[in-house]
């Protein structure tokens, strides 16, 4: 009698559209919703290739094909900067060959100091230097190089100097007038130089000008104290004596 009641309050319930299920239904539950899940991402991911046109499972593209069809600006720059270069270049090449020549005004030096750097301020000194004219662009004292210095270093009293550019200037007072004004020019690229501002070039006169003998050579193991005077006092006291006993 009782396994009948119980088969018959299985079939109620399943009249009823409930069920009783044990471990093993469940898992199958599980399972359907989680087939069910899939699908339904499945289904989006599949709508969102449609939309984008890419095929399911595809990778993306990196980013350097995605910009093959950008403007071209970087390239139209850079021509523009290469352009503008050689001009640059060209008018200071310009400016040095006027340079080289004599009879250059102050005003043109001092108008076209911005378009040139110091490499071709160094040129025409050399270039002078050829031609047998001061180095100084605002003088054209001719040098004589036959009659030059053969020695490459002079010495005054306790300094040694590097007459090496000296040399190509007819006295030292264009020299230091030549160094002055070359040490004032800027070192940024030519093709920047409009953007500098309030730029301004000096230019020694001939009474704030002292002479300049050459570029001063220092030694770093040599000690030129005053005991190194004495001693060379004492040794020419020596000498004298030796001298005096051999007459």
């Amino acid at each position: 009698m009782t396994s009948l009641s119980n088969q018959s309050e299985n079939v109620g319930s399943i009249a009823g559209g409930t069920t009783t299920t044990g471990p093993s239904t469940s898992v199958q539950s599980n399972q359907a919703k989680k087939s069910v899940t899939f699908a339904g991402r499945s289904g989006i991911s599949a709508a969102n290739n449609r939309g984008t046109g890419r095929a399911a499972g595809t990778s993306k593209k990196p980013p350097q094909q995605r910009k093959v069809n950008a403007p071209n600006i970087k390239k139209e720059n850079i021509g523009l900067l290469i352009k503008k270069k050689k001009e640059c270049e060209k008018r200071a090449h310009d400016i040095v060959l006027r340079l080289i020549e004599p009879e250059v005004s102050k005003e043109y030096l001092l108008e076209n100091a911005l378009k040139i750097s110091k490499q071709h301020m160094e040129d025409v000194v050399e270039e002078r230097k050829i031609s047998q004219i001061c180095g100084w662009v605002l003088c054209d004292n001719p040098i004589d190089l036959r009659n030059a210095p053969k020695q490459t270093y002079s010495i005054r009293g306790r300094n040694v100097y590097d007459i090496t550019e000296r040399k190509s200037f007819c006295s030292g007072k264009c020299y230091a007038k030549s160094s002055h004004f070359t040490s004032q020019l800027l070192t940024s690229p030519l093709w920047i130089r409009d953007m500098e501002d309030d730029v301004e070039f000096e230019i020694l006169e001939d009474s704030e000008t002292k002479e300049l003998h050459g570029l001063t050579v220092t030694f770093s193991n040599v000690n030129l104290s005053d005991e190194s005077d004495e001693d060379d006092e004492d040794t020419k006291k020596d000498s004298s004596a030796n001298t005096d006993s051999v007459q």
